[in-house]
């Protein structure tokens, strides 16, 4: 899919959501999937079955299914063999898979299909296992490791398949897609997923599989086609499900919310989903709401919850994000989301070194989740660690190629690094892959301006505010593009539009409100708008990183809304006059009220007037002169 290419409305182009689902279809498929992942151990499936059978509206079903306390499986006529199978089911349910698999295998050769899925079923996760252990002792490799007993498997499990393609058991079909994908021959898995689904089309790990392991939307388009039930619950969630992976989070959004419209409304799966969308569509307060209100109805539920805390890593909330691991270290130690948790925590608290030791013991519980390395790599870039950060995103993008995420980061660490062109490379891949992310389009922006690309660099902003920029980002950039080209009013413009469109307590960089402020208050006061400038003079007055420069803004404002007046210099000769002018016009008054004096004291004391004068007359030259002088 290109940059440019728009967004295939599929779930108005192929289908639609015109009828409410039939709850008599939910309750029997879910309870026909209940006795499919009982018999074949397949307790993670169980757990998402049950978890969806019990918040179903109660006039749907007559009693909830109970979970038995271990796996039970009643319908084979030879009860050793039965004994077996239970025994197998305990110990895949206790991880002791090569146990599993070994006592099974003694027993292949009654071709019983519940047998043989749980023998290979055993063996997958064995591998898993032996990979996992493998694998992470090397953090820095390029390549996942995978056990020899994958190929094995595939092997053996084609001959299955090859033998007789329409009675192959449609549950072993299934396990050879996961060998299949697991070896990273994806178009097999989509083609042997695409037959268990026409199959058996109530089988929810094949749709789930299927969602992961389409590449485009154009690939989607082409499976739906395939599908012969449109209306179908399973195959909406299964469309939904391939949107999230894809990064359509607006349409998965849509779908996800026309589900819960036609019936499956208070699904904690589904609304966990649409948090997630809101999470990567940056509307980080919506989405704390919706985790929040999961957790209040279920505190113990741990699924999806990372990205929950990487909401409120976003938004600094880091007394929530304390409270949240501090519940999930109690209950679920050894998780990898727990992990993730307490790395976030860590890395907010800027004990980064703990973050990455919490994040290396994640990778150690589920090392083929891209998203672990990915915050691996940010907490090494956070140490200044750039090389090391490089080959985990590599590692990344080999684990999952189409996650725009990791391509996104290393666009930002060559930015770092001011090798602007290979950042610019690695944004423009990111946007290939996810053109509805506004970050990505602000890193190409910022990587553009540096290249000298102006023009492109504004385009690049204006997009990315059109796409839903939820903390303005965009914007802050873009007033800056403006401001150093010179083109001062776009750039208020801009910056006043970032004001009335983010309030300071809902963005989490409150920089971005501090630097439009100050700006403002410079412009307005360099154009003579007072005012107006006083009014962000007091935006600035009340946060303790401008009050400083606030204060000396208000001084420079009383200076030019009201200037001294100066006084009027006159000429000493004047001065001289007017004095020598009142001094006669005082001796004349001191003569007429003096009457009674003879005339020798009317000439002493003229006389002394006059000498009076002339000293003071000397002394104002002698004063004029200094002032000249100075």
């Amino acid at each position: 899919m290109t940059a440019e290419e728009p967004e295939i409305p599929l779930h108005t182009c192929l289908f639609s959501f015109d009828e409410p689902y039939e709850s008599e279809t939910i309750v029997a498929d879910l309870e026909f999937m209940n006795r499919i992942f009982t018999e074949r151990a397949m307790s993670i499936d169980l757990e998402w079955q049950l978890e969806f059978y019990i918040q179903l509206p109660q006039q749907w079903k007559d009693s909830p299914v109970v979970a038995k306390a271990c796996f039970q499986y009643t319908n084979l006529d030879n009860r050793v063999l039965q004994e077996k199978v239970a025994f197998a089911q305990l110990l895949i349910g206790n991880r002791q898979y090569f146990r599993a698999s070994d006592i099974l295998s003694k027993y292949l050769s009654l071709n019983d299909p519940i047998v043989t899925y749980l023998h290979y079923y055993a063996r997958f996760l064995a591998a898993e296992q032996v990979s996992a252990e493998a694998d992470t002792n090397k953090v820095t490799g390029k390549r996942t490791f995978q056990s020899a007993d994958f190929n094995r498997m595939k092997r053996e499990l084609e001959t299955f398949y090859d033998d007789d393609k329409k009675e192959c058991d449609v549950y072993l079909l299934y396990m050879l897609a996961v060998a299949c994908y697991r070896m990273n021959f994806k178009e097999d898995a989509v083609t042997y997923l695409k037959q268990v689904i026409q199959r058996e089309h109530r089988f929810w790990p094949a749709y789930k599989l299927l969602a992961i392991s389409v590449k485009s939307l154009q690939e989607l388009k082409d499976v739906i086609l395939t599908v012969r039930d449109h209306s179908h619950w399973l195959f909406h969630l299964f469309v939904a499900e391939s949107c999230l992976h894809l990064h359509q989070y607006p349409i998965a959004a849509e779908i996800y919310t026309k589900i819960k419209h036609l019936g499956l409304n208070g699904s904690d799966y589904i609304d966990s989903n649409l948090a997630v969308t809101l999470t990567k569509r940056q509307s980080h307060i919506s989405a704390t709401q919706v985790f929040g209100a999961i957790l209040a109805k279920d505190k113990h539920r741990i699924q999806n919850m990372e990205h929950y805390a990487d909401a409120l890593y976003i938004r600094k909330e880091k007394a929530k994000l304390f409270s949240l691991a501090e519940q999930f270290n109690s209950t679920h130690k050894f998780h990898y989301v727990t992990c993730l948790i307490l790395a976030n925590y860590y890395s907010l608290c800027g004990e980064h070194v703990k973050s990455i030791n919490f994040l290396h013991r994640a990778t150690r519980l589920n090392p083929h989740d891209s998203h672990i390395w990915i915050l691996l790599g940010h907490e090494l870039m956070e140490q200044r660690n750039h090389q090391t950060a490089l080959e985990i995103y590599r590692k990344a993008i080999d684990l999952d190629p189409n996650n725009y995420r990791t391509w996104y980061s290393l666009g930002q660490l060559y930015d770092i690094m001011r090798m602007f062109e290979s950042a610019l490379y690695h944004y423009k891949n990111a946007h290939r892959l996810n053109n509805n992310d506004s970050r990505v389009l602000v890193g190409m922006g910022c990587s553009l301006e540096r290249l000298g690309y102006k023009d492109e660099a504004e385009a690049c902003f204006i997009k990315a505010y059109q796409l839903g920029d939820c903390e303005g980002t965009s914007l802050i950039y873009l007033a800056k593009l403006f401001a150093g080209m010179d083109r001062k009013s776009d750039a208020a413009d801009v910056y006043k539009k970032y004001l009335d469109t983010f309030q300071e307590s809902l963005v989490a960089d409150t920089n971005h409100h501090i630097s439009a402020i100050s700006y403002l208050s410079e412009y307005f006061f360099e154009i003579g708008s007072y005012v107006e400038c006083k009014h962000y003079v007091d935006l600035c007055m009340n946060n303790a990183a401008t009050r400083d420069n606030a204060i000396a803004m208000v001084r420079r404002l009383t200076i030019a809304t009201n200037p001294p007046v100066p006084e009027p210099v006159e000429e000493m000769d004047d001065v001289f006059a007017q004095m020598d002018g009142s001094d006669g016009e005082q001796d004349s008054n001191d003569t007429s009220s003096t009457d009674h004096h003879d005339g020798d004291a009317m000439e002493q004391n003229s006389s002394s007037s006059d000498g009076e004068d002339g000293n003071e007359s000397s002394n104002e030259d002698e004063a004029g002169g200094e002032g000249e002088e100075t």
